[in-house]
């Protein structure tokens, strides 16, 4: 138990995780504050950041493993390394980097009683070994975040002792309750959203939980946590489209919108207490309610917050007079989800086809002065020689019109919970 006397819960990031070098997983700092509504205490450890300074090789082995390969195809968990990652069956020179690492930095995590691991498709295999060897030496392991999506994953995670418990879809309303039940050794009152062992062993998965309102959500706490240079806000929760690539609707059930006054109310609070005025909204889409972006901007403007902001969006429904609105407001990056500049392909991935009027907002979005980033993805299901030439001559076309267009190329991913594979497993059963 913790020094005091009371429950510390381990706030845990592990490689490879994120974009960039380091930064606070903004879904941490919900559930940071949730605990500590609960009286629970807690304590961030970014192994991920650790790892990356202190060793740097086995974090770029980390990073080739687990982000999306540039070639395209299937990619999916590395069940050979995750079972070497557990001491089970062959034991990889990968893994056995791993799982010393691991025990070379377990010390950093004494006095914590239950380690709370967020994971991404990138971070399995060392999530693993940490949580195995944490559980070996009587920490309780809680495991959660977008990979958890997965049914099949979080099963596996519990038989192989990664875990005790998984929790399957939004954190927030389970999170107090499961750690409380952890440390006390009490069997857990409720099984949906959760995944853990049962009575006689067996193995019970409760799916998803329900998700609380929007509005009801206690605000991120990044107390104890690094501050990071852009500060992360979430206005929404899931998103408007349908597309076959992507799986943020099998994690995000449906699209949630905050209201434009909570929201400018959290920037205001983030400015009186670090003074910054960088914010990064990790929204799938921070434009899926248009009449809610324009009001948005106006309050920004109109309270003269002077704020510099990055976002992701979809280039539609963005008139001229809204990018101007959206640059008057501080916005310096603009994320684009474009994907092809192919009607007949982007009719196939579920977008809009007003390819003029998209190739419109990329360019005077960025003589606006914003950085516009946008993504394309060739190699999808159907896609010919003819689409993908599409692509080759337009994308210079675009580029050519200003040096704050960019372009990010991301070829076809197959991917456990997207639209095309739900989709497909009916013909591969």
């Amino acid at each position: 138990m913790s020094g005091s006397g009371g429950v510390l819960a381990g706030l845990l990031v592990v490689p490879a995780f994120g974009e960039r070098g380091s930064f606070v997983p903004l879904g941490l700092a919900y559930l940071n504050q949730v605990l500590r509504d609960a009286g629970i205490e807690t304590e961030y450890h970014d192994v991920n950041e650790t790892v990356r300074l202190n060793a740097p090789l086995l974090h770029g082995e980390l990073a080739h493993i687990g982000f999306s390969p540039n070639a395209g195809g299937f990619f999916g968990p590395d069940l050979e390394l995750i079972f070497g990652c557990a001491g089970l069956g062959s034991v990889s020179p990968l893994a056995e980097r791993i799982r010393a690492d691991v025990d070379s930095r377990i010390e950093a995590f004494s006095g914590v009683d239950v380690g709370l691991i967020t994971l991404w498709d990138s971070n399995i295999p060392y999530a693993v070994a940490l949580g195995c060897a944490l559980r070996e030496r009587g920490v309780q392991i809680v495991i959660g975040g977008p990979a958890a999506s997965v049914g099949a994953l979080r099963r596996l995670l519990v038989s192989i002792g990664a875990a005790d418990a998984v929790v399957a879809g939004e954190g927030e309303p389970v999170i107090a309750g499961l750690v409380w039940s952890l440390t006390a050794g009490e069997g857990l009152t409720r099984t949906s959203g959760i995944t853990a062992r049962g009575e006689g062993g067996k193995i019970v998965d409760g799916g998803a939980g329900s998700a609380e309102s929007i509005h009801d959500l206690s605000l991120p706490s990044f107390d104890g946590m690094p501050s990071p240079e852009w500060i992360p806000i979430l206005t929404s929760r899931g998103c408007i489209r349908d597309c076959s690539f992507c799986t943020e609707k099998f994690f995000w059930k449906r699209y949630r919108q905050r209201k434009v006054d909570d929201v400018i109310a959290e920037i205001e609070l983030r400015i009186a207490e670090t003074g910054r005025r960088t914010f990064e909204f990790n929204d799938d889409l921070l434009n899926g309610h248009i009449r809610w972006l324009e009001r948005f901007c106006s309050e920004i403007i109109e309270r003269k917050l002077g704020i510099r902001w990055i976002c992701f969006m979809e280039p539609y429904r963005l008139s001229r007079q809204l990018l101007k609105q959206v640059a008057e407001a501080g916005c310096r990056l603009i994320k684009f989800g474009v994907q092809h500049l192919d009607r007949r392909m982007l009719q196939a991935i579920g977008r809009g086809e007003e390819v003029e009027d998209v190739i419109d907002t990329l360019v005077y979005a960025a003589e606006l002065g914003i950085k516009v980033s946008f993504d394309i993805i060739p190699g999808h299901p159907g896609e010919t020689d003819e689409h993908h030439a599409t692509n080759l001559k337009g994308l210079p076309q675009i580029l050519t019109r200003s040096e704050n267009l960019e372009a990010n190329i991301n070829p076809f991913l197959l991917l456990h919970g997207s639209i095309f594979l739900l989709f497909l497993m009916p013909i591969l059963n």
